[in-house]
C-alpha cells in the first residue's frame, strides 16, 4: 500500500515549504526505471538552456551547440586518433568531428571540413541540433545522449515513480570529450545485481537482504568489472583510474574508457582524459573486440537495494549538518572536476527542490519531495521556496527519518503517484509559467 500526505512548514523568514511525504511497504517493491527515450527531451533541454541557463549565466558561455543523433544515423567513426584513440560511441565521434572543424563568424557557422559542415546542417535541418549563444565567440559542442525520457510518459502502469540518480546535465560536467549530456552515474543495485557502479566516494543508501538499512560507502575498486567474458579487478589484472583522483591516466599501457555499461573508447599509450561519468581500465594488453560489448559489475551479493546520489540527510537518527559526500569545489579550479559541479553551493542557504529517500526508526521506507520555487513566476510566501540541504535535513528529522539520502533534486525533482503529480516541478515555461517536466535518464518505480 502506498500513502501520501502534504506537510507545510514555515521558515523563520516566513517562506513556505511544502513537502510531499510518501510511505510504502518495503524497499523490495522498489526497482530502477529507465524512461522511454523521447525526442522531445532534446527540445526541452535546449529550451532550458536558451530561456534560463544562458540568460542567467551568459558571461560564462560562448556559442553552445547541443545536438543528438537520429536513430540509425551513420557517422564516420574516429579511429586511431592521437588524442582520443578509437571511439566506439557514434555520438562522441560526431562531437569530435564537428568541434575540430567549427567556428563562428558574425554569428554564422563556418567549417574547415566539408564533412563536418554537412553533418551540422543535416542535424539542424532535422531538428536534432540547436545553437545557443552566450557572450563570447568560443565554441562548445555538447552531445546529448539517447538516454533521456520523461517519467510521466514511461511505465504508465506504475503506482509510484520518482527521479533518482545524478546525470551529466551541462557543459561544466563534461570534463572530457568522452562525456555526453544525459549520462547517469552512481551506484544502483537491485537484488544483488549492480546496474550502475559506484563513483566519487559518495554516500550510499543501502538495504541488506535481511532488510536492514544504513548509510554506507562503496568503491569501484572493490568490485569486479566484466567486459564480455573477461573479468577485471583493480590491483590484480588491471588498474582503474577515476575522478577526482586523476584527470588523465599516466603514460603507457592500454586504456579502455567506460561510461556506465558501455565501452566508449580504447587508446594506446596512456595520457587518456578520464570521463566525468565513467572511468578508465589500464591493462598490459589491449582488450580485444570490446566495441559494442555491455559492461557489467559484480561484488555485492548481499545487497537487496542500494542507490548512491547526493549527501546524506540523516545518519542513525542524527542530522547531517555538512557535506560528507565529496563534491567539486570551484575554489580548487586546477583539480580534476567531476559532476555535478554546481551542486554543492551553500549547505545552509542554497535552496532548491529536493528528493530524499530514507527509512524511519522502524526501518519503514520514506520518500520526500521538497517542492521548490518555479524558475519563472515564483510568488514569495505563497509558493514553496525550496529547501537548503540543512533545512531539508531538519525537516527529515522532524518527520522521524532515521537514515536518509538526497536523490537528484532541482528541476528533475518529482514524484508521480498513479501517473499524477501532487506538487509542481520547478522548471516552467518562460511565457506562461506552466510546468515543463525535465527529462531524466533513470528513476525509481513501484508497480
Amino acid at each position: 500500500m502506498i500513502s501520501q500526505e502534504i506537510r507545510e512548514f514555515r521558515y523563520e523568514s516566513g517562506d513556505l515549504q511544502k513537502v510531499q511525504v510518501v510511505r510504502f511497504g518495503s524497499f523490495s517493491e522498489m526497482d530502477f526505471l529507465t524512461p522511454d527515450f523521447d525526442p522531445e527531451s532534446f527540445d526541452r533541454l535546449a529550451d532550458l538552456y536558451e530561456d534560463y541557463i544562458i540568460k542567467k549565466y551568459a558571461f560564462a558561455f560562448g556559442n553552445l551547440v547541443l545536438f543528438r543523433l537520429p536513430e540509425g544515423y551513420q557517422v564516420r567513426p574516429v579511429r586511431g586518433d592521437p588524442e582520443y584513440g578509437d571511439i566506439y560511441d557514434p555520438l562522441i565521434s560526431a562531437s569530435i568531428t564537428m568541434e575540430r572543424a567549427l567556428r563562428f563568424k558574425s554569428g554564422e557557422p563556418v567549417f574547415s571540413d566539408p564533412e563536418a559542415g554537412e553533418l551540422f546542417r543535416y542535424l539542424r535541418e532535422t531538428g536534432c541540433l540547436r545553437t545557443v549563444r552566450g557572450m563570447w565567440n568560443t565554441v562548445r559542442i555538447l552531445p546529448v545522449s539517447d538516454r533521456f525520457g520523461f517519467l510521466s510518459r514511461s511505465r504508465a502502469d506504475a503506482r509510484l515513480k520518482v527521479n533518482s540518480s545524478f546525470f551529466i546535465m551541462d557543459g561544466f560536467d563534461c570534463a572530457s570529450r568522452y562525456d555526453s549530456i544525459g549520462t547517469p552515474f552512481g551506484l544502483c543495485v537491485k537484488d544483488g545485481k549492480i546496474l550502475s557502479p559506484p563513483m566519487f566516494g559518495r554516500q550510499v543508501f543501502h538495504v541488506s537482504k535481511s532488510g536492514e538499512t544504513e548509510i554506507t560507502g562503496a568503491d569501484l575498486t572493490d568490485l569486479t568489472v566484466h567486459i564480455g567474458d573477461m573479468s577485471f579487478r583493480h590491483g590484480e589484472n588491471c588498474r582503474i583510474f577515476q575522478r577526482p583522483a586523476a584527470g588523465r591516466t599516466p603514460a603507457g599501457g592500454y586504456d579502455t574508457v567506460i561510461c556506465g555499461n558501455r565501452v566508449t573508447a580504447a587508446k594506446t599509450g596512456g595520457k587518456t582524459c578520464i570521463p566525468a561519468a565513467g572511468f578508465v581500465i589500464r591493462t598490459d594488453a589491449p582488450i580485444r573486440d570490446a566495441e559494442g560489448i555491455t559492461v557489467t559489475y559484480s561484488g555485492m551479493p548481499d545487497t537487496a537495494f542500494a542507490v548512491q546520489v547526493g549527501n546524506s540527510t540523516v545518519v542513525g537518527g542524527k542530522k547531517t549538518d555538512s557535506f560528507i559526500s565529496p563534491f567539486y569545489s570551484f575554489m580548487r579550479p586546477f583539480t580534476p572536476s567531476y559532476p555535478p559541479t554546481f551542486y554543492p553551493l551553500s549547505y545552509k542557504k542554497a535552496r532548491a527542490p529536493r528528493i530524499v529517500l530514507g527509512a524511519d526508526g522502524e526501518g519503514e521506507p520514506m520518500l520526500l519531495w521538497f517542492e521548490g520555487a518555479g524558475k519563472f513566476g515564483y510568488r514569495p510566501g505563497t509558493d514553496s521556496c525550496g529547501a537548503s540541504l540543512s533545512e531539508a535535513a531538519d525537516i527529515c528529522c522532524q518527520l522521524g527519518m532515521r537514515d536518509g539520502i538526497h536523490l537528484d533534486g532541482g528541476g528533475s525533482a518529482q514524484i508521480l503517484l498513479n501517473g499524477k503529480r501532487t506538487l509542481m516541478v520547478s522548471d516552467r515555461d518562460a511565457e506562461n509559467f506552466n510546468e515543463a517536466e525535465r527529462a531524466v535518464p533513470n528513476g525509481l518505480f513501484i508497480m
